[in-house]
């Protein structure tokens, strides 16, 4: 097994990613920091940016939650160069899904994460198995069938949040932790350790602009379809009753590009 490397997905995106909007910051009771993330936020970065050149074979998320949308939705993706799903978390009003590469679905039963309140969420993916841990308890655990590695490649996007297909609901909620812990599987089971009343894991507003002021909610912003989706694909915008103002922002590296639509009034 390799040395585990932590990774703050928070701090990587909030410092790196292009596009802040829709998003607010605020503090907790113990004064821990939280990411409040609209509904029709772009929160993402090139996932070379976040892993390097490599991403382990196994691995633990650990995640601090609190959603309330009573839909399916998209938590945290990493797509490929050509926007194929390589890596995904979803939440529901029923549960959890781990959708990895060739979109295989592992489904984990929890039918409270959509109930307004803080959850810590761990999921750990070894050599053998799946495990999945909420607040602190074991939830199920799923042998692999012809497991030969995660077979994800640093070459694209990793996105938090966002409309990944057409039919979705975007991610609206709050997060104060999302770190992979690459190349340990059994940190998902130590999670409610090694996350505490010290906030480790959380991340920092030091590289914002003093401008930057932590705030308490994020207005609400109109229904839109923000997709994101093959660059020659055109996106589609629905904005009733709305003066919208749409925002292009695309990038480009090694001969690719992708591309991310929003819009603001």
């Amino acid at each position: 097994m390799h040395q585990a490397d932590e990774v703050n997905l928070l701090d990587k995106v909030t410092l790196h990613a292009q596009d802040l909007s829709n998003i607010s910051f605020a503090y907790d009771e113990g004064h821990c920091r939280i990411l409040e993330v609209g509904q029709y936020a772009t929160l993402n970065i090139p996932t070379r940016e976040a892993f390097g050149d490599r991403f382990a074979d196994e691995l633990s998320v650990l995640m601090k939650l609190r959603y309330s949308l009573k839909e399916d939705t998209s938590l945290v993706t990493i797509l490929s160069h050509r926007s194929h799903v390589l890596f995904q978390i979803r939440i529901s009003p029923y549960g959890l899904v781990f959708v990895t590469t060739r979109r295989r679905h592992y489904e984990f039963p929890v039918s409270f994460l959509s109930d307004g309140h803080w959850h810590q969420v761990a999921l750990s993916i070894s050599l053998e198995r799946l495990e999945l841990h909420v607040d602190c308890r074991l939830v199920d655990r799923v042998s692999w069938a012809n497991y030969f590695g995660m077979g994800v490649n640093t070459e694209g996007l990793i996105i938090i949040g966002g409309l990944i297909e057409s039919f979705e609901i975007p991610f609206k909620g709050a997060l104060q932790q999302l770190t992979f812990v690459m190349g340990d599987p059994s940190a998902a089971a130590e999670h409610c350790h090694s996350y505490n009343s010290t906030c480790t894991g959380s991340f920092s507003l030091n590289h914002f602009p003093s401008s930057w002021e932590p705030l308490t909610a994020w207005p609400e912003v109109p229904k839109e379809t923000n997709e994101i989706q093959d660059p020659s694909v055109q996106s589609v915008l629905v904005a009733p009753d709305w003066d919208l103002i749409p925002t292009i922002r695309c990038w480009f590296a090694s001969g690719l590009s992708w591309c991310l639509v929003t819009c603001h009034q």
